[in-house]
């Protein structure tokens, strides 16, 4: 293929990117609808979900195409696209009907028992196997000296990244054990 064809193929999806990445960009909207209170949600439950999103969307697969090949980026579309089809359609069912049917509830406060360590799984996998790329690309670091007196370093961020996984991925199962538990008493007592 001629050179410039690719480059200006290169330069098309940079600019024009395709419906997944258009799409992820509203993986944020559920942060915001916490804070202004359209959604009950906590911000604190919501956050690290929406923000790991956004990091394996952007940060990680956008940004190094060479792990876009990798088996875990199937699984982790596979537990992303169940939880929120089956989250989505739970409360559009509830929005258009006022109610869901009990089959429905159980499998929005139930995939996730699975869902959640896959995903996990995923995620932090992707970040492992994408470090070599990471460290040897140096995108997205800034060196010193500069005129803002400051460094970031893409490969110790992705680290950190890593490092939160450790105790941030226990803390939000129980939290969704916790959710499941009052939900399913909720929908008993009714």
């Amino acid at each position: 293929m001629n050179m410039s064809i690719m480059q200006s193929k290169s330069l098309s999806l940079q600019l024009n990117p395709p419906p997944f990445w258009r799409f992820s960009c509203f993986f944020d909207h559920p942060i915001l609808h916490g804070l202004i209170g359209l959604v009950r949600s906590p911000v604190s439950s919501t956050l690290p979900q929406i923000g790991s999103r956004l990091y394996l969307t952007w940060g990680i697969l956008w940004s190094f195409p060479e792990i876009r090949t990798h088996i875990l980026v199937t699984s982790l579309v596979i537990s992303w696209a169940i939880t929120e089809i089956i989250r989505y359609s739970f409360f559009g069912m509830k929005e258009a009907f006022g109610f869901a049917p009990s089959w429905h509830l159980w499998l929005r406060y139930s995939t996730f028992l699975v869902l959640y360590p896959t995903g996990i799984t995923s995620e932090v996998g992707l970040i492992y196997f994408s470090l070599p790329y990471i460290k040897a690309s140096e995108k997205y670091c800034i060196g010193m000296p500069n005129k803002w007196n400051f460094s970031y370093d893409n490969f110790y961020a992705a680290i950190l990244a890593l490092g939160i996984y450790f105790p941030g991925s226990p803390h939000m199962y129980r939290y969704m054990l916790g959710q499941r538990k009052r939900a399913l008493l909720k929908s008993k007592k009714e």
